[in-house]
C-alpha cells in the first residue's frame, strides 16, 4: 500500500502518502497512517535530534521530550517523535515502597512505527497493573472508537487474567476545569460502553498532590491488597496452557511411536536393527574423528568470535558506556544528598549500556554451536537415523531423537542427546 520503504530521512520527507477508504472508522492501520502524515509534516521540528543516539537532559526539559503539549495545552511539542526510549531515575517519595517502575506506553492516537509491538510486549510480559489515561476534550463527545480499540487490545493481550481486576481508568481533568463536567459524565457511562476497570478516577494529572492522593496511593494500596490473588490467577492460567501443550506433545509422540511400530511389523528385531544402523559403524568412526578434531582446535582462536569481540569492545569504547565524570557525580550527589543512590543509578545505567554492546557475542557463540550441531546431525543422519526425521537437518533433529529415548532404559544415550 505504501510502496517501497524509504531508506533515509530525506526519502521519507518526499514520500507521497496514500489516502484510505473509510478512514473515519478508525482502527490501528488508520492511526498509523495518520501518524506518518504527522511525522512528515513536523519533520523539520525534530529532524536534528535523529542524528544523536543518546541525549541527557535536565529535569526541566523532560516534558518537551515525552509530551505532545505543555500542561495548559496551548503549546505543542514535537521532540517526542524522535525519542525511542526515555529512562527517568528518581527517589520514590514513599520509603516503604521499593522496586517499582512506571512504564509510559503510547495510546493508539500516538503510535509510532514499531510501538504497537512494544505496547503488546510490555502489557504481556512486564506489566502488573494497567492505567488507562484519557484527557477528555473541553467540548465534544465522550467515549470514542479509539478508546474502545485500546481497551480491547489490552484485554486481548491479557487473556490470562481479568483486565477489570488489574486496571484503572483515569480521566484527566484539565487544569482550568473546563472538561470537569464531561469527565464525570464519562465516569458514569464507562461500563455502558464496555469499559470495565477496577475504578474510574477523575483527577488532574498535572497536579502532583492530586495525582498522588487520587491515583498513585489508591493504586498502590489496591496492588498491596490484591496483587497476590492476581498473580495466582495468572499462574493458574499459565499452568492450564502448559498442560494443554503437554497433552498436544504427548499425542504427537504417540503418533510418532505408532508410525515407528507399524514400520517394523513383520520384521525381526535383529533385521530391523541392521536396516536402521547398517551405516552406523562408519558414523561412529566419523563422530570419533570429529571429536578429535574439536580437541585439536580448542586452543585455537575462533576468528569469527574474535572479530565479534573486537567490534563489541570498539563500540563500547567509542560510546563510553555512559561513564560519568567526577563533576557529574559530585553534582548529582549534592542533588540526591546520598552517594549510594547516585552510585546505584549510574552502575545500573552503565551495566545496561555495556550489556547492549556485548549482546552481539551471543549471536556469534550461537552460530559456532549451531555449526557443531549441524555437523553432528549430518553424521547421525548418514548413520541411519535420518528415517526418524526425514525432513529435519538442523539441531531440531537432536531434540526429536532425545524425545524418543526412554530415560530409564537408555540413561547414557538420553543424556548424550540432551543439550
Amino acid at each position: 500500500m505504501l510502496g517501497e520503504v524509504p531508506t533515509s530521512v530525506e526519502q521519507f520527507s518526499k514520500v507521497v502518502l496514500p489516502t484510505m477508504e473509510n478512514e473515519t472508522t478508525g482502527g490501528l492501520t488508520v492511526a498509523l497512517l495518520n501518524q506518518l502524515r504527522e511525522f512528515q509534516k513536523h519533520l523539520a521540528d525534530y529532524r536534528a535530534l535523529l542524528s544523536s543516539n543518546e541525549k541527557q537532559i535536565e529535569r526541566e526539559e523532560i516534558l518537551r521530550y515525552v509530551s505532545q503539549h505543555n500542561p495548559d495545552g496551548d503549546e505543542k511539542y514535537q521532540n517526542y517523535r524522535a525519542v525511542r526510549l526515555v529512562e527517568i531515575y528518581t527517589r520514590f517519595p514513599l520509603a516503604e515502597v521499593s522496586s517499582i517502575a512506571l512504564a509510559d506506553l503510547p495510546g493508539l492516537d500516538e503510535i509510532k512505527e514499531g510501538e504497537a509491538q512494544r505496547l503488546i510486549k510490555s502489557l504481556a510480559q512486564d506489566v502488573d497493573m494497567v492505567l488507562f489515561v484519557k484527557l477528555p476534550a473541553e467540548t465534544g463527545g465522550a467515549w470514542i472508537q479509539q478508546d474502545m480499540n485500546l481497551y480491547t487490545l489490552a484485554k486481548e493481550v491479557l487473556l490470562s487474567i481479568d483486565l477489570a481486576k488489574c486496571s484503572f481508568m483515569v480521566l484527566n481533568r484539565h487544569s482550568n476545569g473546563n472538561n470537569t463536567k464531561l469527565c464525570h459524565e464519562m465516569q458514569k457511562g464507562a461500563k455502558q460502553h464496555g469499559i470495565h476497570t477496577q475504578d474510574v478516577v477523575v483527577a488532574n494529572c498535572f497536579d502532583p498532590i492530586e495525582a498522588q492522593e487520587k491515583i498513585l496511593l489508591p493504586v498502590l494500596d489496591y496492588m498491596a491488597n490484591h496483587i497476590q490473588a492476581i498473580d495466582d490467577e495468572y499462574l493458574n492460567a499459565k499452568r492450564e496452557e502448559l498442560n494443554a501443550l503437554r497433552n498436544e506433545a504427548e499425542q504427537a509422540l504417540q503418533q510418532v511411536g505408532d508410525v515407528l511400530k507399524s514400520a517394523c511389523i513383520g520384521k525381526g528385531p535383529e533385521k530391523t536393527f541392521s536396516e536402521i544402523f547398517k551405516n552406523f559403524e562408519a558414523s561412529e568412526k566419523a563422530l570419533g574423528n570429529y571429536v578429535n578434531e574439536l580437541k585439536q582446535r580448542r586452543n585455537e582462536a575462533d576468528d569469527e568470535l574474535k572479530d565479534a569481540l573486537n567490534i563489541a569492545l570498539k563500540n563500547a569504547q567509542e560510546s563510553n558506556c555512559g561513564i560519568p565524570s567526577v563533576e557529574q557525580l559530585k553534582e548529582e550527589s549534592i542533588q540526591e544528598q546520598a552517594w549510594g543512590i547516585v552510585f546505584g543509578h549510574k552502575m545500573h545505567f552503565m551495566r545496561n549500556k555495556l550489556t547492549e554492546h556485548f549482546q552481539t557475542l551471543d549471536d556469534s557463540l550461537r552460530e559456532s554451536v549451531d555449526d557443531m550441531k549441524h555437523e553432528i546431525v549430518m553424521i547421525l543422519r548418514n548413520g541411519g537415523l535420518a528415517r526418524f526425521a526425514p525432513e529435519c537437518e538442523d539441531s531440531q533433529f537432536l531434540k526429536i531423537i532425545f524425545e524418543q529415548l526412554d530415560k530409564d532404559e537408555f540413561p547414557e544415550l538420553h543424556q548424550g542427546f540432551h543439550y
